[in-house]
C-alpha cells in the first residue's frame, strides 16, 4: 500500500474518520458479522482497542483486541511514508518488503486472527 500512494491515503482517511467518530462517540461503520451474525469478527474491537493504545493504555488495547498494537503500528508507518520525500518512502518500503520476507509475519498476522476468532466463537476470548 505504501507503494500506492491513493490507496494508502485512503485507508489513512479511513481510519482517521473512523477514530474520529469513535472519539465522538459515533459509529462510522457497522460490523456486518456482528450486525447480522451477532459473532464478534476478527476486526472487532480494532478501534476502541486502537484508541486504548493511543491514549497509553497498551494493556486495555490489546484485551480489546489482540492485533490493535500492530494496527496503530501499521497506521503510523503509513503515515510516516507519505510524510518523507519520494527516494527516502520507497526505501523504507524496500526495508518493509524485505522484512515481510524474511520474518513472514502477514502468516504471523493470519495465524493470530483465526486464533482470536475461534477463541470468540467459543466464548474464551
Amino acid at each position: 500500500m505504501m507503494g500506492q500512494k491513493g490507496v494508502g491515503i485512503s485507508l489513512l482517511v479511513l481510519a482517521g474518520l473512523q477514530l474520529g467518530f469513535s472519539y465522538a462517540g459515533l459509529r462510522f461503520w457497522r460490523c456486518p458479522w456482528r450486525e447480522y451474525l451477532g459473532w464478534r469478527c476478527p476486526g472487532c474491537g480494532l478501534t476502541s482497542g486502537c484508541r486504548a493504545i493511543m491514549s497509553g493504555n497498551l494493556e486495555e488495547g490489546i484485551a480489546r483486541n489482540w492485533l490493535s498494537p500492530l494496527v496503530v503500528i501499521a497506521l503510523l508507518v503509513l503515515a510516516v511514508s507519505f510524510a518523507i520525500p519520494g527516494r527516502a518512502r520507497q526505501k523504507l518500503v524496500q526495508r518493509i518488503k524485505a522484512f515481510e520476507g524474511a520474518t513472514r509475519i502477514g502468516l504471523f498476522v493470519i495465524a493470530l486472527l483465526l486464533l482470536q476468532t475461534l477463541l470468540r466463537l467459543f466464548g474464551k476470548a
